[in-house]
């Protein structure tokens, strides 16, 4: 089967030019469209698009479905991909986490109308390049911003990690810590940033990070932070699974929520209302990017001619609850 790096090896072009040109996209001139055309003409290139199928598909790749954000954002597109009249086909990606391609070679041989990857705090050149060399529409959700030819939705890390610090801040903590592990180190980055930005000193010995993920991860973390002399105010978890982890161990440690300690995580999961101390969480719109994904590519597929690829960033916000409280002065 001819790809389109094929064509691009062949005419000069990159593949980002390819796609536009077969898609028929008013970005590329009759001349270039016309060499590109002739030779994927001569070289038997079959379109995606003039394969009959049964079903309209959406194929989605997504890191893991262990994280309740990740499952909570599996089942927003579900939702709207079904209402939308086409079928999901899902690639749990967990086994090749930092490289995505293995899951795009998977369901390009399905051939669907679409593909959306939910990948984790970046996206590699190469499997972008991959990705535009299906052919099929593509749009990528991403923790940090991207700068690729493809729709994109990210969110704005620099803004969540403010409205946690921001919010700690303004309960009069100064000693502020950090528990997290290395798979989500760009939060972490974001955390330094804030603590900067509000003349907050880092503490290393409040500073606790390891490859252990999950509530397992925060345990084990929390475990190290009670072995210091000394405990800072507040703590911030990289996510509020890593956080459940934590919230556990000080508990068995007769370590106060939020008297002798508040801690505040990151994605707004269920569970955080129902623990025994209610944990305050910066949460990610996950409602509204299933939506924002699946309008975007389903103008790409529909649309090709037209569609104008977009990149964009939604805001988070900040749910306030029983773990968080004033510092005493």
């Amino acid at each position: 089967m001819v790809r389109l790096s094929d064509i691009a090896q062949k005419t000069g072009y990159t593949i980002s030019t390819i796609s536009k040109a077969l898609n028929h996209s008013s970005e590329i001139s009759q001349e270039t469209s016309k060499i590109i055309w002739n030779a994927a003409r001569e070289m038997g290139y079959v379109s995606k698009k003039s394969i009959k199928r049964a079903e309209k598909t959406i194929a989605v790749i997504i890191q893991e479905i262990e994280s309740h954000y990740y499952t909570r954002l599996m089942n927003a597109l579900s939702k709207k991909i079904m209402s939308s009249g086409y079928k999901m086909i899902t690639v749990i990606n967990s086994e090749y986490w930092d490289h995505i391609g293995v899951a795009i070679d998977q369901v390009s041989k399905y051939m669907p109308d679409g593909i959306i990857t939910c990948s984790g705090d970046t996206v590699s050149k190469d499997d972008v390049e991959k990705l535009l060399d299906t052919g099929i529409p593509a749009l990528i959700i991403n923790e940090l911003p991207v700068s690729f030819p493809t729709d994109s939705i990210c969110i704005d890390p620099a803004q969540s990690m403010r409205l946690a610090i921001d919010h700690l801040v303004e309960m009069n903590h100064q000693k502020i810590g950090y528990l997290g592990e290395y798979n989500a180190d760009s939060r972490y980055e974001h955390f330094l940033i804030e603590m900067e930005n509000h003349d907050l000193k880092v503490d290393p010995r409040f500073v606790k990070r390891g490859s252990e993920r999950f509530e397992q991860g925060g345990y084990l973390m929390a475990k190290e932070l009670l072995e210091e002399k000394e405990l800072p105010t507040a703590v911030v978890a990289g996510y509020d699974q890593f956080a459940f982890g934590a919230m556990k161990l000080f508990q068995e440690r007769g370590i106060r929520i939020p008297d002798d300690i508040a801690i505040l995580g990151f994605d707004n999961v269920v569970l955080d209302e129902y623990l025994p101390v209610a944990l305050t969480s910066v949460t990610n719109p996950v409602e509204q990017m299933g939506a924002t994904a699946v309008k975007l590519i389903l103008d790409a597929i529909q649309n090709p001619k037209t569609h104008a690829v977009q990149t964009v960033t939604l805001q988070s916000r900040l749910i306030v609850r029983a773990s968080t409280r004033p510092e005493k002065k």
